[in-house]
């Protein structure tokens, strides 16, 4: 599950900069991470690293 998740919530933190900025909640252990746009421009370069073995290595399996 670790691929998935790591792209599903570095997704996430991508996409909803704006909207974790106004939430009240966000920046607590309980609620996650309130991220700027400049800690984040190098997620997507990460995601595409961490997945890529993964996807590799299932399409050797399933051929």
């Amino acid at each position: 599950m670790f691929p998935l998740n790591y792209l599903v919530y570095g997704l996430n933190d991508y996409n909803d900069v704006d909207a974790d900025a106004v939430n009240e909640r966000k920046g607590n252990y309980l609620f996650g991470a309130k991220a700027s746009r400049s800690q984040l421009n190098g997620v997507l370069f990460k995601i595409a690293i961490v997945l890529l073995p993964f996807v590799v290595l299932f399409t050797f399996y399933q051929g």
